[in-house]
């Protein structure tokens, strides 16, 4: 079999730089070669010798300063959409965009995929834009495959993920609270990632980890893994105030994919998650 070309745009980024050090695991079935998105230019770029093309660039959570807008549109949206347009005329049979959870504007509850797209900030609609265009780029020989993960966590991890270690590791007690949310552990939004490859996959997919997560039980497993033991009180008190609104929201509300028997996953447990991320596991 053939090694396959893969060209990744977002090199200096959380998920694209994982990605790439994921399938270099595998030399004999991929090569890889990787783009900073900051200054690329498409137009000018040569795709011809790639399979496939993965736009993992990306600009997130980002507040206006001085009056400016973030860039969300030009890089979420225009760049994806001007990389895609390159790729085709290239020759690249697949195109991977990761978009984002954000796309449907939900804040609690759940999601399926009979649930309308309706983002609620610039973020997401920058996605849902990009998602749009794309999809009236996709063929029988130029296949678009949109990815759409919740929160991604694990090793060195940006985020939310970061506040409650934060907390985990300084802050004695945690509110008990049994809520339910999507997430996916880096890994296994690769694995998610190179099975697409693999199979040339031109659709939605919605990734998620092979189990819910509750805060709690994150918060504890956490500490656990630094040595320290977290007292599990109910309601919110003094923790609530150190969050933002948003955050807290996040942190202690229910939003998840609905079930699914599309999983890809390479991590099975919270437990091993965790460990994952917090460096006591491989």
């Amino acid at each position: 079999m053939p090694v396959k070309q893969i060209y990744i745009i977002g090199k200096n980024g959380y998920i694209g730089s994982a990605f790439a050090e994921w399938l270099k695991k595998e030399p004999e079935k991929y090569t890889v070669y990787t783009i900073a998105a900051r200054e690329f230019r498409p137009e000018t770029f040569d795709f011809s010798r790639a399979d496939a093309v993965i736009f993992a660039a990306g600009i997130a959570h980002l507040s206006s300063k001085e009056g400016k807008e973030a860039p969300y549109m030009p890089v979420n949206c225009d760049l994806a959409v001007a990389s895609a347009q390159k790729a085709k005329k290239d020759g690249v049979g697949q195109f991977l965009y990761l978009s984002s959870m954000s796309v449907y504007g939900v804040e609690a509850g759940e999601i399926d995929r009979s649930t309308p797209l309706c983002p609620k900030n610039e973020y997401g609609r920058s996605k849902k834009m990009a998602e749009e265009k794309l999809t009236a780029l996709h063929s029988t020989s130029f296949r678009v495959c949109i990815l759409r993960p919740p929160m991604v966590y694990g090793k060195n991890c940006r985020g939310n993920y970061q506040t409650l270690r934060r907390i985990a590791c300084r802050v004695p007690v945690f509110p008990a609270v049994k809520n339910k949310r999507s997430m996916i552990h880096i890994d296994n939004l690769c694995a998610w990632m190179q099975w697409a490859i693999d199979g040339q996959s031109g659709t939605v997919l919605l990734p998620q980890d092979p189990f819910y997560i509750c805060t709690s039980d994150m918060v504890r497993l956490i500490a656990a893994a630094h040595g320290k033991q977290k007292a599990m009180v109910p309601g919110f008190g003094r923790i609530l105030a150190m969050l933002p609104v948003s955050a807290a929201r996040k942190a202690f509300g229910s939003l998840y994919y609905a079930p699914s028997t599309d999983d890809h996953s390479v991590v099975r447990t919270l437990e091993e998650a965790v460990a994952r991320t917090e460096g006591s596991a491989e």
